[in-house]
């Protein structure tokens, strides 16, 4: 028996038996390949589809090339859906950028170490604060930040 008579014209079974076996594949080993793994297993699936709605019989080279045009489609058309998905900008921009969101926030002085310079508890942790005339249990207002430091200013009385 020749290896390609499985892909013979009167047996379009084989795609759907190739989906079924990448797929267990895929399922069995831990990979990294899974895009292309399920990308085949998708085209061999539309190939079976394909090939049974012909009113004719293909080669194996046709049904081969087939394949490979469906593969090909997949992969171009989940690539691109990919980008624009990563492309889009999420709304809050200071996600994972803590210091940053505490711009604008009031907190109060419980460390002055001199002058300009002290710590201020936010959340559950201490920041290092600076500003002028730091009194501690004196309400400031974050204007800024500096690499991990907060510059802070006297709260506007309103």
């Amino acid at each position: 028996m020749n290896s390609f008579e499985v892909l013979n014209p009167n047996n379009i079974g084989a795609w759907f038996a190739l989906a079924a076996i990448l797929a267990l594949s895929e399922l069995i080993s831990p990979s990294i390949n899974m895009p292309w793994n399920l990308a085949a297993v998708a085209a061999s699936i539309l190939t079976g589809l394909f090939l049974l709605l012909l009113p004719f019989p293909l080669t194996y080279e046709i049904q081969f090339l087939v394949f490979v045009v469906f593969w090909g489609v997949i992969i171009y058309t989940g690539k691109r859906y990919l980008r624009y998905l990563n492309a889009a900008e999420p709304n809050d921009q200071s996600l994972n950028r803590r210091g940053h969101r505490l711009v604008g926030t009031i907190i109060t002085v419980d460390r002055v170490t001199s002058p300009d310079w002290g710590k201020a508890r936010v959340g559950d942790s201490f920041w290092t604060i600076s500003g002028n005339d730091l009194v501690v249990g004196t309400e400031m207002q974050v204007v800024e930040l500096e690499g991990n430091v907060l510059v802070v200013e006297k709260q506007e009385s309103q």
